[in-house]
């Protein structure tokens, strides 16, 4: 991706976080498009993400980690413990192809991904291979998550009620990690990034450019992902 400073020879984590919502028509249209294509909010988010940086970076080959939690096996059920792994979900827009057929390929490749979230990312790292760089995280830099509202909701057991808090980041794992939280009447979206690369300004034009992608790609997705805009109409005067 196009920094504004230079990466340090080595992550120092420090980062931020920028917080910005969708109204509820564009995120009545996220549902409705996802519907028509089999594919839930996620891969529909995902897929226009995916979009958004192809036109950032140029490349059409790249991978997007995503957070998986949960105990996929009956012998977990009664362990007590932290279930969590991360997943690199690899993206292909090659062809330029139209959105729809960037939505089936990762409707694809996340229901495959999905059947081996239980073997462990440093593994994967392991089997894989990559040039080891300090100054990077191996296999991805940017990430992607989706809280639906039933993992939003008040917890509350005898003698006690908890709720969650979000506040804002100042450490970042992650060049870039988007993370939605779906509720019943809005889209909330926390965009946390590394300060050491990007400018606060810088991360807020790519939360309105994710804004006007979703925008037309759910008004036209046969649209091909050279053709979606980036600039909205304020931008553009």
């Amino acid at each position: 991706l196009p920094t504004d400073r230079p990466r340090p020879p080595e992550q120092r984590f420090r980062g931020a976080s920028h917080a910005f919502a969708f109204g509820q028509t564009l995120g009545g249209s996220i549902v409705e498009l996802g519907r028509r294509y089999a594919a839930t909010p996620f891969m529909t988010l995902l897929a226009a993400y995916q979009t958004l940086l192809y036109r950032y970076s140029g490349q059409d080959d790249f991978a997007i980690g995503s957070t998986v939690a949960g105990r996929t096996l009956p012998e977990f059920e009664n362990l007590v413990g932290l279930f969590a792994n991360v997943l690199a979900l690899r993206a292909d827009l090659s062809g330029d192809p139209t959105f729809r057929e960037v939505l089936t390929r990762v409707r694809d490749v996340t229901l495959a991904a999905s059947e081996h979230q239980g073997v462990p990312f440093a593994k994967v790292v392991e089997r894989v291979r990559p040039p080891r760089d300090p100054s990077r995280n191996p296999l991805f830099q940017v990430c992607f998550g989706l809280l639906p509202s039933q993992m939003l909701q008040r917890i509350e057991a005898p003698g006690l009620t908890g709720e969650i808090i979000t506040g804002a980041a100042d450490t970042a794992r992650f060049d870039i990690a988007i993370n939605v939280l779906e509720t019943d009447t809005s889209v909330t979206v926390q965009l946390e990034y590394a300060s050491d690369l990007f400018d606060r300004w810088r991360v807020a034009g790519l939360a309105g450019h994710l804004e006007v992608v979703l925008g037309a790609v759910a008004a036209d997705p046969g649209l091909r992902v050279s053709q979606v805009g980036l600039l909205s109409r304020a931008d553009r005067e």
